[in-house]
C-alpha cells in the first residue's frame, strides 16, 4: 500500500501501521508492570527491557547482514523478524492472567 500512486491508499497504510503500533504500545507497559512484584518492579523492568533491547536490537543489523550474505536471500530479515515474533508469541501465551489478582 505504501508504494501505491494514490495518496489516500498510502495514508490508509500508514494508519494501519499506527493502529498496530498503538495496540502493542498500549498493552505492553501494563503487561510488563504486572509481571514483576512492586519491590523490584522498576529495577527489573529497566534492566530487563534495556538489556534485551540493547543485545537484540543492537545486533540486528549485524545478524541480518550475515543472514543475507550466507543465504543470498533478500528476505532473510523477514524470516528473522518472523522468528522473533514467534518467540514473543510463545512468551505471551505463557503469561498468566492476573486481572483478578491484587498487585503485590
Amino acid at each position: 500500500m505504501l508504494h501505491h500512486p494514490h495518496f489516500t491508499v498510502i495514508l490508509l497504510g500508514q494508519m494501519g501501521f499506527a493502529v498496530l503500533i498503538g495496540l502493542f504500545l498500549g498493552a505492553g507497559p501494563a503487561t510488563m508492570v504486572e509481571v514483576f512484584p512492586a519491590r523490584v518492579r522498576c529495577s527489573a523492568l529497566s534492566v530487563g527491557y534495556n538489556l534485551c533491547l540493547g543485545v537484540l536490537g543492537g545486533t540486528t543489523p549485524l545478524v541480518v547482514t550475515y543472514l543475507i550474505a550466507r543465504s543470498h536471500d533478500d528476505l532473510s530479515p523477514a524470516f528473522y523478524l518472523m522468528a522473533a515474533a514467534a518467540l514473543s508469541l510463545a512468551v505471551i501465551l505463557s503469561l498468566r492472567e492476573t486481572a483478578t489478582v491484587p498487585l503485590k
